[in-house]
């Protein structure tokens, strides 16, 4: 009995030795990110290169159609996008925005629709990450708490440089960078932001 017990202790203090050491190495893998600032500095004009027709086109919609539903939004977008969405199309997935490729390449008597080795526009970052409308709802109320589309984007771009530059990882940076920007928004509107942001990280992991 008193050899079991012995054994117990011994397996219980070797777990809690072995938790000690690998949580701290985790946690130090998730935040530590050897980066430069010019490295850095690309990351946040992919990330607003990539956001901001998209955020903009959101923005300029009118309230009234926007507040009709998907469909009207859809139809309203696809009038209205400019020449970042061309060979794009608009369109309602449920309830839920995203965009399809229209251009087509011929390769002998076949048509194939092109593809893509890496997100590169706002376009093909919807295409791939589909937007639920009432988050765009959001969206478009939380740039207006905040002062407005652009005051809301630089705000966002200037507190993920600086937690980056902290050493946080593109992910966690996206993440801590939208929570302390909008943390005088409602907490569902804080998970709308973060999801439009969130679609920089895609085309910061190309490089």
């Amino acid at each position: 009995m008193k050899k079991s017990i012995k054994q117990l202790v011994i397996v219980i203090c070797f777990s809690l030795i072995f938790t000690a050491i690998t949580i701290p190495i985790a946690n130090a893998k998730e935040n530590s990110n050897d980066v430069s600032a010019e490295q850095v500095n690309v990351e946040a004009q992919n990330m607003k290169r990539t956001l901001e027709p998209l955020l903009e086109l959101i923005d300029q919609m009118p309230e009234d159609v926007a507040e009709q539903g998907i469909n009207s939004g859809v139809e309203w977008l696809n009038v209205h996008k400019g020449n970042e969405f061309e060979g794009y199309e608009f369109v309602a997935d449920g309830e839920n925005l995203t965009a399809v490729k229209t251009v087509q390449e011929s390769i002998g008597p076949f048509i194939v629709l092109n593809t893509w080795s890496c997100i590169s526009s706002a376009a093909k970052a919807i295409a791939v990450n589909a937007i639920p409308w009432a988050k765009i709802l959001k969206v478009k109320k939380a740039a207006k708490l905040m002062g407005g589309l652009n005051s809301m984007t630089k705000t966002i771009i200037r507190a993920y440089k600086h937690q980056r530059n902290l050493g946080l990882s593109r992910t966690n940076a996206i993440k801590k960078a939208v929570k302390v920007s909008t943390k005088a928004l409602p907490g569902e509107t804080q998970k709308a932001v973060l999801e439009f942001f969130s679609l920089g990280d895609v085309v910061n992991n190309c490089f």
